[in-house]
């Protein structure tokens, strides 16, 4: 039963997985039930004008990394990558507009 279990989760991911690399979006698994560290992805790269809101998260005893989380215009949520100089320019430039 833990093997299937297993298994559907990452059929599951799987499946979301291939639904944003559709939309061109970097993928975000939120996990409410375990504390894990909540991006899979990071993007390197984004335009500070698509970025809505932004949620940043610092390490904690569960995840060890920094964590970038940005709604983006139209719609969608992407992880970006705090040690990218462009993404920490994006940043910069979107807490300036606010």
């Amino acid at each position: 039963i833990q093997l299937m279990h297993h298994v559907l989760t990452f059929s599951f991911l799987l499946f979301l997985n291939l639904g944003y690399m559709k939309l061109k979006i970097s993928p975000v698994i939120f996990f409410t039930v375990s504390k894990r560290c909540s991006c899979v992805t990071k993007r390197k790269r984004v335009k500070a004008t698509l970025i809505v809101e932004i949620k940043e998260r610092p390490p904690r005893s569960y995840c060890s990394s920094h964590e970038i989380i940005a709604t983006l215009n139209p719609g969608g949520k992407s992880c970006l990558d705090p040690k990218s100089p462009f993404i920490q320019e994006a940043v910069r430039t979107f807490k300036k507009r606010k």
